[in-house]
């Protein structure tokens, strides 16, 4: 048995009392007096649009009513437990108030676990009504519960008291603890919200109902003269009545519920002189307008899910009035439902007052409130619940049906903060975009849809309050709206093998549309996948443009409430966010569709013509699918039943072209693999494809296929430049375009590669304006291929080789690569130099560094390759500037050799002396840069001495001049020997140029000849040379051959020059004992001071006058002598006139000393 039952009562079929009885297999016991109660009894409203006191609705009490007979409904509890076991048939009466009148119903009681196990049974005759209960009671025990039964409640004119009659029961009571309570009678009428002074052509009533009714009754009216008080003749115009149940009325839209309509209750009236006459209403449009009667007739049609009903009227309605009755879904709630009435003439809808009314409508709108069912339990008692009612796209008529919420308690004073102690509700709307709580606390409360109606509804939260003393329904009506976002750049649309700018056909598109990633990257499980239609128009493509850029629309939620959106600060981008895949089910007539087209979901193809079961790959390069990538070979084999290859099959290959493509001839069905076999140059095939994809041809289209290839590139950094030779400085250039061809010559080991790779890359050179002192702009360093035809890597810049040209020259401009005889330079000559030859000669491998005179012939080969003898052989002589150019030569060959170098030594590069040929075939100039190394040389050296140096204030300069004298005895191409060369050289040194000082106070200076071996004609031969120092202004000059034994490191045949000043002082020695004697007579040494070094003035001093030992001494301004322990004394003094040393002997000359000598230096003479 259990402790306690739940009961609740809904509204029932009216079922006959002998059927009842029936069911209850009789009345049994009455147990009426067997201690029964009743408790908590109350009235309240069942009538719709009742009368209600001001903050009251129509789940309070009733306390005052405007009518003499008014349907209320009496609302208790009963309490049964006194009762016992019951059984089937037991039955308790329970008496109604004085002045009151049952409703004849019968009423279901209904247990939460057991089903229906009894009924209510009230008619208006008897003065009670009875609870039976049926077979599903026995042995029940404790049943308590909820009940409602209708009654007419009959108000007197004046203030009543109604008694509640205990009869049999235990107890009897109203709400407020007593037996009786008081109701009060007004005399007042509802007053019309539409009525503003103003007459009016239609008009929308409500026709009360109660609570036992399950609808709502409307009547609207147009041009009724019982009922409106504007009456019109509106002719033969064709007139339609619209009756709208989804317009939100002014003032209550938020708390307004909103019904549609019942289809079938709709009846139509046609009012004239007074007289009512039903009208026939078709359903059926082509029964209406195959209408042939009379008399008018209406079509009754519905839109919005029967939210709208449309009665259009076959005849004229000229001044004849219309009467319609209709009804709509009740709530049941006790909240506030609204029509709208409009009426449309000749396809407008007319104003609803005259035009003297200041007031202007195209609608009448009216409310009635929705009574409760006669029912208990939660549904019945709406004070402080929440209904939501869920709408779609902004029209209340499209329900939201499956729309998840959750509701929670806010803490007290936040809006986020939830209030853990109350349990979370997860609410669902039904069929009808519905969906109710159970009874709130008062207190803040925060709903929020978590799971939308799909297609990308915009999700909605709301906060509201239940405050104390509620006793209404709480009515919430929300919106979905889909928010659409577009997203430009990132789906495209190709048309392959079109021309440029051709003109394509309208397309269909759908876009596939996943909901991947939460803007923070965070990947969505079981993400929402859209299927969106796209429409691309006709159009004309753009200049080198083969594809259209699309703009999606798609919804900015997913299922789930997520919102997807773009804030590029935080890097939220949709891209990231959003996934697409584009397909076309119904391509344009003579095109294929290829979806997923260069591997991007995001870009689908149309290919004109007939590629059904055909297979097409396209190669790109480094993830650019903007880059094709030419000369990837592939292979296509068949598969048999085993997935074998079968060898019956012929092997496929396939070798993408420039633009990237390979396609097949049309393949039979069947299951095949596809591998790449040789990647694009200098790339490394894909390792998927190198192993092989399967795919199937079962007549399904084009199977395409895109593939990359990784190509490593390197930066190559060089000295590259574009010479304007004829742009004056600063001069302003333009825009080139020119191609690098790059061989790679070398491995990295600097082996050379036999048929090396050569590869071709274009190269743009922007307009701009050329420096000072610079006739050539710079070209950008740029990036190549890293690997060779044969994988080879370059790992440095030396292996490869690049020459620049210029298919396309400025107008007025000829290109010339190799420019300087640089591969990296290329020139723009100003001119027409087509079939022209320019030699440009430079000497010493700087090719700013011009050489003059060079001579160069040129002659014409015939067939054979022989010289052909009757062309004038054409000689050139380069200028200051190094440069030489022809006239334009007749087509053919010839050869060009180079018959003199630049004078001086140079030699004439060997390359030109056996001569190089080339062919004029009107593709340009011919350009020849051609250097002239400096010949070996012998170095001869000099010096120059200055004697006495410090007498000389300040050196002059001095210029010694070689003359070098070529005998060659060789001869020309023409047998004759050929001439002297005869060359002079100087050498100059400059003025005050400083040199170290030896210990005679001399110094010296070195200097030397580089003398040529070659002369002018680039013969080696050892020339003569005489050299000559030119006359230097108070000096004196000689020259003389060093003596080998004075310790100075000179070469043997060393030719010197000596300089003395011309008013230098002679040298006289005199010799003495050590009392001035004179022990020989004097020797004069020199008439000019300062020459030393030679054993012609050297002095062999006399031994047998005294003994002394050798020694060198230094002659100054005072007289000196050497230390005290030499036996020889040398004194010097100086005058004007001359210089004196006097040598003082002592003793006898030592044996040991012989054939002694002394050398002299004077310094510093005057």
């Amino acid at each position: 048995m259990i402790s306690k039952l739940l009961f609740r009562f809904i509204l029932s079929v009216f079922l006959s009392i002998s059927y009842l009885l029936s069911a209850q297999a009789s009345l049994q016991r009455d147990l009426t007096s067997e201690g029964a109660v009743i408790s908590n009894a109350y009235y309240r409203h069942i009538r719709s649009n009742p009368w209600l006191p001001k903050n009251t609705s129509m789940s309070d009490p009733v306390k005052q009513v405007n009518t003499t007979t008014t349907p209320v409904a009496i609302i208790g509890k009963f309490n049964f437990k006194t009762l016992g076991d019951l059984r089937p048939g037991d039955f308790v009466k329970v008496p109604i108030p004085n002045d009151a009148e049952l409703i004849t119903h019968t009423y279901e009681i209904i247990d939460g676990n057991y089903g229906l196990i009894g009924h209510i049974i009230a008619n208006k005759d008897d003065s009670y009504y009875t609870f039976v209960f049926n077979k599903k009671i026995d042995n029940l025990t404790n049943v308590v519960g909820n009940f409602q039964v209708g009654i007419n409640l009959k108000t007197p004119n004046d203030n009543n008291t109604f008694t509640l009659p205990q009869g049999n029961l235990k107890s009897y009571t109203y709400n407020n603890g007593t037996n009786s309570y008081n109701i009060q009678k007004l005399d007042t009428k509802n007053e019309d919200s539409n009525n503003n002074g103003c007459g009016r052509y239609y008009t929308l009533s409500k026709v009360p109902t109660t609570s036992l009714d399950n609808f709502l009754q409307w009547e609207a009216n147009f041009n009724n003269p019982l009922k409106n008080n504007l009456i019109n003749d509106y002719g033969n115009s064709k007139v339609v009545l619209k009756i709208l149940g989804n317009v939100g009325l002014e003032g209550v839209s938020d708390i307004q519920s909103y019904m549609p309509h019942l289809t079938d209750s709709f009846k139509l009236y046609e009012i004239e002189n007074g007289n009512e006459t039903a009208i026939t209403l078709f359903t059926n449009e082509t029964d209406f307008n195959n209408y042939t009667g009379t008399a008018q007739a209406g079509l009754l049609t519905f839109e919005k899910n029967n939210f709208i009903a449309n009665i259009k009227l076959a005849k004229p309605v000229g001044n004849k009035g219309y009467k319609v009755e209709y009804k709509s879904a009740t709530p049941a709630d006790g909240s506030y439902v609204g029509n709208y009435l409009q009426i449309e003439v000749d396809g407008s809808f007319i104003n609803l007052y005259d035009t003297q009314c200041s007031d202007k409508s195209e609608g009448f709108g009216s409310l009635t409130t929705a009574p409760f069912p006669l029912n208990s339990g939660s549904s019945s008692d709406w004070a402080n619940r929440v209904r939501i009612t869920k709408y779609l796209n902004g029209d209340i008529s499209e329900k939201g049906d499956g729309v998840v919420f959750t509701l929670n308690k806010l803490a007290n004073g936040s809006d986020t903060e939830i209030d853990s102690s109350f349990a979370t509700l997860t609410l669902t709307t039904d069929s009808e975009g519905k969906a109710n709580t159970p009874k709130l606390a008062t207190g803040r409360y925060i709903l929020k849809e978590t799971k939308t109606k799909p297609g990308g509804y915009t999700p909605v939260t709301n906060i509201f309050e239940i405050k104390e003393g509620n006793t209404n329904v709480i009515i919430k009506n929300f919106n979905n709206s889909i928010n659409k976002r577009g997203l430009t750049g990132l789906l495209r649309k190709y048309w392959i093998d079109v021309e440029n700018e051709a003109e394509y056909p309208a397309i269909s598109l759908i876009a596939k549309v996943t909901y991947a990633n939460l803007p923070d990257g965070t990947p969505i499980s079981n993400p929402t996948v859209r299927y969106i239609p796209i429409e691309v128009p006709a159009g004309k493509l753009e200049a080198n443009k083969n594809y259209v850029e699309i703009t999606p629309w798609f919804p900015d939620h997913d299922d789930y409430g997520n919102h997807f959106y773009q804030d590029e600060a935080k890097g939220y981008l949709l891209q990231n966010q959003v996934t697409f895949e584009l397909s076309e089910p119904n391509p344009p007539v003579g095109y294929t569709a290829i979806p997923n087209y260069g591997n991007n979901p995001n870009y689908i193809g149309n290919i004109k013509g007939d590629y059904n079961n055909k297979v097409r790959v396209y190669k790109y390069i480094n993830q650019n699918k903007n880059q094709a990538g030419e000369g990837a070979v592939f292979t296509i084999e068949k598969l048999n039943t085993d997935g074998n290859v079968d060898t019956s099959f012929t092997k496929i290959t396939l070798t993408t072209g420039a633009d990237g493509f390979a396609t097949s001839e049309a393949l039979s069905p069947g299951n095949y693999i596809i591998k790449e076999t040789k990647s694009v140059s200098g790339g490394f095939i894909d390792e998927v494809y190198k192993n092989g994809v399967k795919f199937t041809i079962n007549n399904g289209g084009l199977q395409y296929f895109e593939v990359n290839n990784r190509q490593p590139w390197i930066g190559y950094r060089g000295d590259f430049r574009k010479y304007w030779p004829d742009l004056p400085a600063e001069s302003e250039y333009p825009e080139i375009s020119l191609i690098a061809k790059i061989t790679y010559a070398r491995k990295s080991d600097g082996t050379p590669i036999s048929n090396p790779t050569v590869r071709e890359l274009r190269i743009n050179v922007p307009a701009g304006k050329l420096e000072a002192d610079k006739n050539y702009a710079k070209i950008e360093d740029f990036a190549v291929i890293q690997y060779d035809d044969y994988m080879n890597p370059v790992t440095t810049l030396g292996q490869l080789d690049i020459e620049f040209s210029e298919p396309n020259p400025p107008a007025g401009y000829t290109p010339v690569s190799r420019y300087l005889n640089n591969l990296e330079y290329i020139a723009n000559l100003k001119g027409d130099y087509n079939n022209k030859v320019r030699v440009y000669k430079y000497l010493k491998g700087d090719r700013s560094l011009a050489g003059e005179g060079a001579i160069f012939t040129i002659e014409k080969l015939n067939a054979d390759g022989n010289v052909d003898t009757s062309f004038t052989k054409i000689t050139l002589t380069t200028g200051t500037d190094g440069l030489a150019t022809s006239d334009a030569l007749p087509l053919g060959d010839y050869i060009i050799k180079e018959t003199k170098p630049v004078l001086g030594g140079y030699i004439i590069d060997e390359t030109y002396k056996n001569g190089v040929k080339f062919t004029i075939n009107n593709d340009g100039i011919k350009y020849f840069a051609v250097n002239n190394n400096y010949g070996n040389h012998k170095t001869i050296w000099k010096h120059k001495i200055w004697v006495d140096a410090k007498n000389i204030i300040e050196k002059p300069e001095v210029r010694i001049n070689a003359t070098l004298t070529y005998k060659p005895t060789n001869v020309d191409g023409n047998g004759n020997t050929y001439p002297q060369t005869v060359r002079q050289i100087t050498a100059i040194i400059p003025k005050g140029t400083a040199a170290p000082v030896d210990n005679y106070g001399n110094e010296t200076t070195t200097y030397n000849f580089n003398v040529p071996y070659y002369d002018d004609y680039g013969n080696r031969i050892d020339p003569e040379i005489t050299t000559v120092e030119e006359d230097i202004e108070g000096f004196e000059s000689g020259s003389w051959f060093p003596n080998i034994h004075d310790g100075r490191n000179y070469s043997y045949g060393e030719h010197h020059f000596v300089n003395t000043l011309k008013n230098g002082k002679p040298i006289t020695i005199k010799f003495q004992d050590t009392k001035g004697n004179t022990l020989q007579n004097d020797v004069k040494l020199l008439d000019r001071s300062g020459l030393k070094y030679f054993d012609a003035y050297s002095y062999d001093i006399p031994e047998n006058i005294g003994s002394f030992k050798y020694k060198t001494v230094d002659i100054s301004n005072s007289k000196g002598s050497i230390s005290e322990d030499t036996p020889m004394t040398i004194k010097g003094y100086a005058t004007d006139t001359d210089q004196v040393i006097i040598l003082i002997y002592e003793k006898k000359a030592s044996a040991s000393r012989i054939n002694p000598h002394l050398r002299i230096r004077a310094t510093n003479s005057k």
